[in-house]
């Protein structure tokens, strides 16, 4: 699998330890002037309504798109409203949260490297998409089984970042890659991606 090209700023800022929810919301606001006009716009703005516009334009978990919804920075409705018109949704059969997982997780990977271990965190967490966790199982596993992600190339990618913000050493590296406090990859991954980069 090529290397993709990650939008070095962004993914050095996130290795660099800003906060957690910056990644989704640099996402969100990729994404907020096309659902605001489709929502402004509709003759129905029911939460019904925005909340099927929201996910025709980006991938939500059931939380997200409530939290969206009842946000003051989104649609200003109540929480019960919000979740009253996702279980609308659900009940049509017009989400399935298994895809959307899918849907994020592909956009993730767009941005930055993730660890399989991060990414199934980045999914579940209160401060990243807020699926269940076995939804983020489910959507990495779908990734996986459709050869869609290459843990080793994930953390070659994540090391190539590191080395261009700083010179770290082999062993500096190592604990960045696969460390307690590290990215999550596991130690063969890192040992690859250490090789990779001919340290």
């Amino acid at each position: 699998m090529a290397l993709r090209i990650v939008a070095g700023a962004l993914a050095a800022s996130v290795l660099l330890g800003a906060s957690p929810a910056n990644l989704d919301r640099a996402m969100l606001n990729n994404d907020i002037a096309v659902i605001a006009a489709a929502v402004n716009t509709a003759e129905d703005t029911t939460a019904i309504k925005a909340a099927m516009q929201y996910i025709k334009v980006m991938p939500f978990s059931r939380q997200g798109l409530i939290d969206q919804l009842s946000s003051e920075h989104g649609e200003g409705y109540t929480v019960e409203e919000a979740t009253e018109a996702v279980d609308m949704l659900e009940q049509d059969g017009l989400v399935d949260w298994d895809q959307q997982a899918i849907s994020y997780a592909k956009r993730y990977l767009d941005i930055m490297p993730f660890s399989r271990k991060g990414l199934i965190k980045k999914l579940s967490s209160i401060y990243g998409a807020q699926f269940t966790d076995k939804q983020a199982e489910t959507a990495v596993k779908y990734l996986e089984d459709n050869e869609l992600v290459d843990w080793n190339e994930q953390a070659s990618l994540a090391a190539t970042k590191y080395m261009e913000i700083n010179n770290f050493s082999k062993e500096e590296l190592l604990k960045k890659l696969s460390g307690t406090y590290g990215l999550g990859f596991t130690e063969k991954e890192a040992d690859y991606a250490i090789e990779a980069l001919g340290l």
